[in-house]
């Protein structure tokens, strides 16, 4: 009967709101809906309501959190809201607060590497490249190929006068 009634709904129109509560009254996983999630999130940022979309992601976030024992997926769920949640502050440029967030990302599933490329988009937007170099060395030791981040850290090195360093990055 539940596979029946998650044929019917089409994630594309539904709201932010009615996402989130598919997801708390499991009737679709989190997974399954998670971009149609960032990409509501996203629409209401551009629209100016991006309180709106945080309050609704903290509402989502506080079910994950509240879910008894939760397993691997369930941590790994919380985290990616956490990082949606951080992402809009980044996104009006309140990188404090995303800060935060992405640290609680990290502690919840800290085997992620998203929540460190994101903190150290955050603290090199504040100029504190010590803590920028430091999350995206932790990223590249989470995923080690990821390119794009290795660069980033070569320019923060070489931003630094740490040309040695920067070079056995390369």
């Amino acid at each position: 009967m539940g596979k029946k009634k998650t044929e019917k709904i089409n994630p594309g129109l539904c709201s932010l709101s009615q996402l989130c509560g598919l997801i708390k009254e499991y009737i679709v996983p989190f997974e399954d809906v998670a971009e149609f999630i960032e990409d509501k999130m996203y629409a209401r940022c551009l629209s100016g309501e991006c309180s709106k979309a945080i309050q609704e992601l903290t509402r989502l976030a506080d079910f994950f959190e509240r879910m008894p024992d939760k397993n691997e997926e369930n941590c790994r769920d919380l985290a990616k809201v956490y990082i949606l949640i951080g992402e809009v502050h980044q996104y009006v440029r309140q990188f404090p607060e995303s800060i935060d967030w992405f640290k609680k990302a990290a502690v919840v599933f800290d085997r992620y590497a998203a929540p460190y490329h994101n903190l150290a988009t955050s603290y090199a937007e504040m100029g504190d490249s010590e803590n920028a170099i430091r999350c995206l060395e932790q990223e590249i030791a989470l995923e080690p190929g990821n390119y794009f981040s290795i660069l980033r850290l070569v320019d923060l090195y070489e931003q630094e006068g740490k040309f040695d360093t920067a070079e056995e990055y390369l």
